[in-house]
């Protein structure tokens, strides 16, 4: 995402706004925590999808449209309490999601970019839009809505975050590859237990987003502890990248 030139633009995004960071948002590094930027990507997404669907998208569960893959590319620090600028835009959809382009902005720089793909779901299970979703994208003509079928496959995958374009002239979106299988436990060396909390649920009574931030953070943590035995001094002056 880093290297495409529109999605450091403001003006890319046809959806804008503002957000305040909050003092708890701010890490012991005295900047602004990934977890907490992650988190307004994540409100960006929200108005988008609103955008499509109208107020009352988020609370539509009969399919429910949840996020199966995102990445984050952190280009500088945000700090308190300034306010920062996020920018939202539609992608494009096909039968495996829709994808969701956002950026947030501080003192007129981009400091994050973001990319979620979102599919429909019913029972556990991937699903189509269904005929109302479907016809809010078209209305909302938003790329690939026109070729978008009533239902997917319930092994259609998500199409990798390198492969989803949308920049300006994408054409229609295409079928992703599918699923790798989901790697063992047994070959991650750091298995630290992470506690979940009520207020980690989201509204469709899942593991929020935020959440899986979260615990992304942690173990990121963790590992960075291990390798450097602790010693804080080394771990000062970091910059995740890429998340």
């Amino acid at each position: 995402m880093r290297h495409d030139a529109w999605r450091h633009d403001a003006a890319s995004y046809p959806l804008r706004g503002e957000i305040l960071p909050r003092y708890t948002d701010v890490d012991v590094w005295q900047h602004l925590n990934n977890t907490a930027l992650i988190t307004m990507h994540g409100e960006a997404v929200q108005q988008a999808l609103r955008s499509v669907f109208g107020d009352a998208a988020w609370r539509t569960t009969r399919p429910a449209l949840a996020c199966v893959e995102n990445a984050t590319d952190f280009l500088a620090e945000a700090h308190y309490p300034a306010p920062l600028t996020w920018g939202a835009r539609v992608l494009g959809v096909d039968a495996t999601g829709l994808r969701v382009a956002t950026a947030l902005f501080q003192h007129g720089q981009c400091v994050g970019l973001h990319g979620s793909t979102l599919a429909w779901w019913t029972d556990g299970h991937a699903a189509g839009p269904g005929a109302e979703p479907a016809a809010a994208l078209r209305a909302a003509q938003v790329p690939g809505a026109d070729t978008l079928p009533s239902s997917a496959p319930r092994d259609a995958a998500p199409r990798s975050e390198g492969d989803a374009g949308g920049g300006a002239g994408a054409g229609p979106a295409r079928a992703g590859p599918q699923a790798a299988p989901a790697p063992d436990l047994a070959q991650y060396p750091w298995r630290p237990t992470f506690g979940l909390r009520f207020g980690d649920s989201d509204a469709h009574r899942l593991i929020s987003d935020t959440c899986l931030a979260r615990a992304a953070e942690q173990m990121r943590v963790e590992f960075l502890h291990q390798v450097f035995d602790g010693r804080q001094q080394l771990l000062g002056g970091m910059l995740v990248a890429h998340v």
